[in-house]
């Protein structure tokens, strides 16, 4: 248990001896605040002490009321704007994981587009191959029709083969 402390306080001419277990610098500034009311009402008045003290103390009660209704509002007004800021923060969250979503979405998509650009790579170099060996100096083109006969058939620029080719050595082999 803390010790009481004695403070010798002037409120309205009169002194005061106050015991209390709170610090005697705060007793003082309670004393001059009191003080300061009575002599403010002390002045627009002649009533009695005793009169001033009640005007006093009824100013210093609407204050205080003023002040308590103030801090209810006020925590009211807190609570409000705290379920606003978790509401904030819940869509906050809500849109972070859809961008995270869109984000892996778009990731997908990418690697998707990459394979298709890959394939169509592939498919036009197919066509370009295919075309290369269609086209009339490719190993596909058809340069003459021959008919085969039985036994050796020899092939050559020479005429005196059986399939004569318009060009390469005069006697390039033998079927």
């Amino acid at each position: 248990m803390t010790e009481k402390k004695a403070v010798t306080v002037t409120i309205y001419g009169n002194e005061y001896t106050l015991k209390g277990e709170a610090d005697p610098q705060y007793i003082l500034e309670l004393a001059k605040f009191v003080d300061a009311k009575m002599n403010e009402i002390g002045k627009k008045s002649s009533a009695p002490a005793a009169k001033v003290a009640i005007l006093a103390s009824m100013n210093i009660a609407d204050e205080l009321h003023r002040l308590e209704k103030s801090k209810v509002e006020n925590l009211k007004l807190i609570e409000t704007l705290e379920k606003s800021l978790l509401e904030m923060k819940k869509a906050s969250d809500g849109s972070l994981k859809h961008t995270l979503e869109l984000k892996e979405q778009s990731d997908r998509l990418k690697g998707e587009a990459v394979e298709a650009l890959k394939k169509l790579e592939d498919a036009q170099q197919a066509a370009r191959d295919s075309e290369s060996l269609k086209a009339e100096t490719g190993w596909l083109s058809l340069t003459g029709l021959f008919w085969l006969h039985e036994g050796a058939n020899s092939f050559g620029k020479d005429p005196g083969n059986e399939i004569a080719l318009d060009d390469g050595p005069a006697h390039a082999g033998v079927f």
